[in-house]
């Protein structure tokens, strides 16, 4: 009778987790695997939920990452673009989401010859490590001249906290504005 409930349980145990490994979306599975380094396989989960659900903003990213560690940079660029124009963000459920604690400003040095008056916006797209180091970055939108190195060396002085799940620091991609105007 023992070894019956004990088996009845381990099989509980074991059904409960097919059934939660089971309902873990090709995103989070793809999200998972680009955290653990694993980025060839990453791709192929990210590009399967991409191919599902074009408006997830989140699988995008995570895909445009996973090939930028790939090398291979022109297939990152074109899924950050396609991450850009959806609105829907989805995101991932966390214990704690990644906090900004410092975001310093690009130093750009002017010669005041330009315009009198515009405003500039960009966007970059940030690796916030688990262990609270600056990962991959990629521009969305490309600035000109000293602007673009400018906002990538901002970028790097980036602090934060990690964002946590399941109790651990894991790491993020986080999508950073930064508006000029002269």
């Amino acid at each position: 009778m023992r070894a019956i409930k004990a088996f009845s349980v381990l099989l509980g145990i074991i059904l409960f987790t097919v059934t939660a490994f089971g309902q873990q979306t090709k995103r989070d599975e793809g999200i998972d695997l680009y955290r653990a380094g694993k980025f060839t396989e990453a791709v192929s989960r990210l590009a399967e939920a991409t191919a599902a659900d074009k408006m997830d903003r989140q699988a995008w990213l995570y895909l445009a990452g996973a090939y930028k560690h790939l090398g291979k940079d022109k297939e990152a660029i074109t899924a950050f673009e396609g991450s850009r124009i959806i609105q829907k963000t989805n995101l991932p459920k966390y214990d704690k989401p990644v906090k900004i604690t410092s975001k310093p400003l690009p130093v750009i040095k002017t010669d005041n010859t330009g315009p009198l008056s515009y405003s500039a916006s960009y966007s970059v797209a940030v690796e916030l490590c688990a262990d609270g180091t600056v990962g991959i970055i990629i521009p969305y939108t490309i600035a000109f001249g000293e602007r673009n190195q400018a906002i990538i060396d901002a970028v790097k002085k980036i602090k934060f906290d990690p964002a946590v799940k399941d109790g651990k620091p894991v790491t993020v991609i986080h999508v950073m504005e930064y508006t000029f105007r002269h």
